[in-house]
């Protein structure tokens, strides 16, 4: 008998063509999509995180590249001017021992000339 009244309290629960079973399969349902739909979201997050750390780390190297390239630039520059220098150099003291020799010579003419 209980089992009948049971089932009698199923019945009178229904409202509408509606029964509080049907209710909480359509609030679990809804429940689902939701969460699925914030799993979805969390899953697009993780991935444009993904993206975005690989494009950090695409212009990291790439900044590292150029910073590598302009140190090579610099050096190359400070070597032509270090070269440039050096045969300035070169050129400046062979004009101060030419200078030098002129002055020898000269004096020597002098002194052959006062004898």
């Amino acid at each position: 008998e209980g089992d009948t009244s049971l089932k009698e309290g199923d019945s009178s629960l229904k409202e509408g063509g509606t029964s509080l079973g049907d209710e909480f399969i359509i609030f679990k349902e809804k429940e689902m999509k939701e969460k699925q739909t914030l799993i979805d979201q969390v899953e697009r997050l993780k991935q444009s995180e993904r993206e975005y750390e690989l494009k950090v780390q695409e212009l990291e190297t790439e900044v590292a590249d150029l910073t590598l390239i302009d140190q090579v630039e610099r050096l190359k520059q400070s070597e032509r001017e270090y070269e440039s220098s050096k045969g300035t150099e070169t050129q400046q003291k062979n004009i101060e021992r030419l200078e030098e020799r002129i002055a020898e010579l000269s004096r020597e003419l002098r002194d052959t000339q006062k004898d």
